[in-house]
């Protein structure tokens, strides 16, 4: 008997209900329907069992792997896979066994695929390999990571991936009940896996939610790249299309997959359907074609979905728990509309009217979010006029009061400011955003705009101060503006009239609110963060920690005076090598933002802290992460060209270098450069501040003779400018003494060296990690030179003093290790080198496996300390590999 329309679309869930389930449970199922339903569950059986037979690593979780031909069973294989020996088996099928592997030496569990019966089929062998190669091309935290690989004795392959243990994105979400906004936060990050998959040339082709897993501590992991398709020169707009011969899972595939063909636009519509289902409880189409034309047709027919009537339509049915448990009133009217336009544009049946990209489509939830125009729906007046006010409804009402007018440097006064708005929401968030909004004015803060500088802002701040003063009928507005104008002046290195206009904005806010509430608390966190930039240190940590004292009595938890107070102290006590207690304050910084909102400049630039905390903690890893999370949040607000794109690409750059990737540090750093001197100029002092980790990195690069000129200009440029720290320019010094070193100029070098290390010293105290820097790179100097007992002091000092305030897993502190291990090989003392230099490459292979000069020197150095003891087998360990 044929079956019926209704009766495929009954496969289809079945199919897919049972395709995440173990083979005893999918047999039993089967069995009981076969009883009542024999043709529907022959149907099931055949595409599950050529669904197994094309299955891959991850296709059902890393547990669901299969393969039933190389140790069936419960049966362990007696092989050594490199590393890892086996724990037990997670999963068997047609291509293979995974197993649970288990490394002894560093404590961690990986997951082990062995290609069963290898010899039988070239076919499968490429395949096998197509999928490590691919697997080996992604390296993103929400990709699960390829560890190792090779052969067994008898050819067969295997490779070691890392081992997820998580839940379903669909179940995760559900049973937490997410609402609209957190989840879409959360599916970002798909987003951001599958993006990273494509600018490696690698297309998923099989998106759905048993592919993506949520650990246990709320990470995404994208599984099943076994199917994946690589390209070569894949663009991120490339939609040329290929053949595969796989089964699809139909209810998540385009329609051009049904056609066998395939670009980057099926993975952006496979996101649209896991979008939808997150949120709708539901998928967008019920497919009950039972060939591809019908399904395509069903598709053809049914566009575009409608997110709201399938949630009232679920509701009505009675939605059973596990379930989405948004509702229809959850959002606006237009905050649906805008939903539906971003998801029929990732639904579009003909890949010309869909994203071009997933990062098209990600910009446009991150724009949802932000609560800006859609690039989906079409951009009229009405639409982001609407949208603006709704972002910006502070500086709008303050734009009604204030106009800033770049010809005539006047500030135009007008007297109404909204008065009917809620009196606690106006307290809660005004003032950040209502600053913002002007500084941004004078910085530029939307692509395309004309940097501050040709705004002749003198004339602009002195204008506007006379105009706020006289704003004696309006209090709020003129301390806000005070306060705000007191932000520019400080930013232009006016910091007495910064000072003064501080101080009267705490006095009126003391007046009009009382010494306790959060505007005149905010107000006083400005004043301390100037004394901080003029550099009384101590001054400003003891305003803070009395304003603290004041807000822990007077000031909700979750106000946003508290994560700005706990940002820009976290931001003083990191200056002040106090990392632990930044850290502390950064994080609890970072979660309040985040509560508030992902998507904004407070979120962006507490992300940025944390992640400059982070690496003075020697936490390279992180401090990574937080910088990534920070840019594509940057670019959305402000633009490719904006100077805090610039800011982050700088410290990415930074990161990159000191791991050793350095083509690209090089290329993230002069992005950097281009975007500052295409702001600021030249030879500003900014531009200059990201020209010096690019020498750095040119001395990384042993590419000296070209490094000691940018060096010397971003030096020059930086010592013009009274607001540029001594420590800045003298940790530009530090790194030009490397580069001189390069070329031969030894005395040149230690001349520079020597005086750097005495500022720093002066400036930051001894325990500051710059300053140990900069006597490490004279200690070594010295080492270079035959000075070695001096150098030998200096670099016991660097040890003991980074290891009581930094901690022996710092990878400086491992490096100062490292350095005098080297000084005692050169002074014929190899037993103390090889106990120095072992314990600092241990931590430096632990932080950053990829091989830096400092490894490469740290491993011959033991090579030859373990020769001249008379260790040949040891030394053999560390014998580098000849070319």
């Amino acid at each position: 008997m044929a079956l019926t329309a209704s009766d495929w679309s009954r496969v289809q869930d079945l199919f897919h209900t049972l395709a995440d389930r173990s083979a005893p449970e999918q047999f039993e199922d089967l069995q009981r329907l076969s009883t009542d339903e024999p043709e529907i569950a022959e149907e099931v059986r055949g595409m599950l069992e050529a669904d197994a037979a094309g299955a891959t690593l991850l296709d059902r979780g890393m547990a669901g792997a299969a393969g039933d031909v190389l140790h069936p069973g419960d049966t362990l294989p007696p092989h050594q896979f490199g590393p890892y020996r086996i724990v037990r088996l997670l999963g068997e099928g047609g291509m293979g066994v995974v197993y649970l592997g288990h490394r002894d030496d560093v404590d961690a569990n990986a997951a082990i695929k062995i290609l069963a019966n290898a010899w039988l089929s070239p076919a499968r062998r490429d395949r096998f390999r197509t999928e490590r190669q691919t697997l080996a091309a992604l390296d993103h935290p929400s990709i699960a990571r390829l560890l190792d690989a090779d052969h067994l004795p008898d050819g067969t392959p295997w490779f070691a991936m890392e081992y997820v243990e998580g839940e379903a994105l669909t179940s995760w979400v559900w049973k937490r009940r997410l609402g609209v906004r957190p989840l879409l936060e959360l599916f970002l990050e798909v987003c951001d896996a599958v993006q990273h998959a494509h600018e490696r040339a690698v297309i998923h082709r099989d998106i759905k939610p048993s592919n993506v897993l949520v650990t246990k501590d709320g990470g995404i992991k994208l599984l099943d790249f076994g199917i994946a398709k690589r390209f070569p020169a894949l663009s991120a707009s490339d939609t040329r299309s290929h053949t595969t011969s796989r089964l699809l899972t139909p209810q998540y595939a385009a329609p051009e997959q049904f056609q066998g063909r395939v670009g980057v636009t099926a993975d952006v519509y496979a996101l649209g359907v896991v979008l939808f289902e997150l949120i709708a409880g539901a998928l967008p189409y019920r497919l009950d074609g039972d060939t591809t034309g019908g399904l395509v047709a069903t598709i053809r027919a049914a566009y575009p979905p409608n997110i709201r009537r399938t949630l009232q339509g679920r509701r009505a049915g009675g939605a059973g728990a596990a379930t989405s448990s948004i509702g229809a009133g959850d959002l606006s009217g237009s905050e649906w509309a805008d939903l539906d336009a971003l998801l029929a544009t990732a639904l579009a049946p003909d890949q010309a009217d869909r994203y071009r990209s997933v990062e098209a489509f990600r910009a446009d939830i991150a724009r949802f979010l932000a609560h800006q125009p859609l690039a989906a729906r079409k951009a009229t007046w009405g639409y982001r006029a609407g949208k603006f006010v709704r972002r910006r409804w502070r500086e709008v009402s303050l734009a009604a009061a204030v106009v800033v007018t770049a010809g005539a440097g006047l500030f135009l006064h007008t007297r109404s400011l909204t008065a009917a708005r809620d009196v606690a929401i106006v307290e809660a968030a005004r003032t950040t955003r209502l600053r913002q909004f002007l500084v941004d004015m004078f910085q530029g803060g939307e692509q395309g705009s004309v940097p501050g500088d040709s705004l002749r802002l003198g004339t602009v701040v002195r204008n506007g101060i006379r105009e706020a003063r006289g704003l004696t009928n309006d209090p709020l507005a003129q301390t806000e503006l005070l306060l705000t104008l007191g932000i520019i002046s400080e930013q232009l290195g006016s910091f007495e009239r910064a000072d003064t206009l501080f101080r009267q904005s705490v006095e009126y806010a003391t007046a009009l609110h009382g010494p306790d509430h959060p505007e005149t608390l905010r107000a006083r966190i400005r004043s301390a963060v100037l004394l901080n930039s003029q550099g009384k240190i101590d001054t400003a940590e003891k305003e803070f920690l009395a304003i603290e004292a004041v807000a822990v009595q007077r000031v909700p938890a979750d106000h946003p005076v508290v994560a700005e107070l706990n940002q820009v102290l976290g931001k003083l006590l990191a200056e002040r090598g106090k990392i632990p207690e930044a850290i502390a304050r950064l994080e609890r910084a970072v979660a309040q933002r985040s509560r508030a909102d992902t998507v904004s400049r407070e979120y962006s630039d507490a992300l940025r802290e944390l992640g400059n905390a982070a690496y003075y903690s020697g936490n390279v890893r992180r401090a990574d992460s937080l910088f990534r999370r920070a840019l594509p949040v940057n670019r959305l607000l402000f633009g490719p060209n904006h100077p805090n794109v610039g800011y982050l690409l700088t410290n990415l750059g930074i990161l990159a270098s000191v791991t050793g990737d350095l083509e690209t540090a090089e290329r993230d750093l002069k992005e950097a450069v281009a975007i500052s001197a295409g702001w600021f100029g030249e030879h500003h002092w900014l531009t200059a501040g990201a020209r010096v980790p690019l020498g750095q990195t040119l001395v990384r690069k042993k590419q000296f003779a070209e490094a000691v000129p940018v060096l010397e200009t971003a030096i020059l440029d930086m010592s013009r400018e009274p607001q540029v720290p001594l420590s800045s320019i003298n940790l530009a010094r530090n790194a030009l003494g490397h580069a001189q070193v390069g070329i031969g100029d030894r005395e040149a070098a230690r001349a520079t060296f020597t005086r750097a290390a005495r500022e720093l010293r002066q400036i930051l105290g001894a325990k500051h990690m710059n300053t140990m820097l900069s006597e490490a790179s004279l200690a070594t100097v010295l080492t270079d030179t035959g000075k070695l007992d001096t150098a030998i002091v200096m670099l016991r000092d660097l040890v003991a003093r980074g290891s009581a305030a930094y901690g022996d897993a710092h990878h400086e502190v491992a490096t100062f290790r490292i350095r005098l291990g080297h000084a005692l090989l050169l002074a014929h003392r190899p037993r103390e080198t090889i106990e120095l230099t072992a314990a600092g490459l241990r931590v430096l292979d632990s932080l950053n496996p990829t091989q830096t000069d400092v490894h490469r020197t740290a491993r011959s150095d033991l090579e030859a300390a373990y020769t001249a003891i008379g260790d040949t087998v040891s030394a053999a360990k560390y014998r580098r590999p000849q070319p």
